[in-house]
């Protein structure tokens, strides 16, 4: 089956909730957030602007989400990306993916002037990925939380809007 994407509606939250996740994108949630991988996803919806959610299907079934959080008045975005292993199961969906994430990377370059997250070191695909994308990981500067010592952190950071108009571009 052939992977795709499109805008995320709430008719799409059930099948969302039901995704099974990556074990590290489960143990991620956790460390970072102290509540479990259903409370966190749920929380990162509701945080997110409609405009700024999108599903990643194979076939038509729901196979993962992504979308960025804008804070400080549309400054600062936060993306994030939670999937299951359908989403990157077949050579062509993982080169349609890496293709087409570079559009919604501009996408959100366009929401706010700078993005930023964290991510786990043992994700090493994925930080591969962003770096790619163009973010800034310092893998020097590695922290832990509490919950898990032994998952180590670094913070990715991407700027852009530089020489021209910054900050949230609010949708029409």
């Amino acid at each position: 089956m052939t992977l795709g994407f499109r805008p995320y509606t709430e008719q799409d939250y059930e099948a969302v909730m039901a995704l099974e996740l990556r074990p590290l994108e489960i143990r991620e949630g956790w460390a970072v957030s102290g509540m479990n991988y259903l409370d966190t996803l749920a929380l990162s919806i509701s945080l997110s602007q409609p405009q700024d959610l999108w599903v990643s299907t194979v076939g038509s079934e729901v196979s993962g989400i992504f979308g960025i959080t804008i804070f400080e008045e549309g400054e600062m975005g936060v993306p994030w990306f939670v999937s299951n292993t359908k989403t990157f199961a077949t050579r062509t969906n993982q080169k349609f993916f890496l293709r087409n994430s570079r559009n919604f990377i501009q996408w959100m370059e366009y929401r706010c002037s700078y993005m930023v997250n964290i991510i786990s070191l043992e994700n090493t695909k994925s930080i591969r990925w962003l770096r790619w994308l163009g973010f800034e990981i310092d893998e020097s500067k590695a922290f832990t939380y509490d919950r898990d010592p032994k998952l180590k952190f670094v913070f990715m950071r991407r700027e852009h809007g530089k020489g021209g108009e910054t900050g949230c571009r609010k949708s029409q």
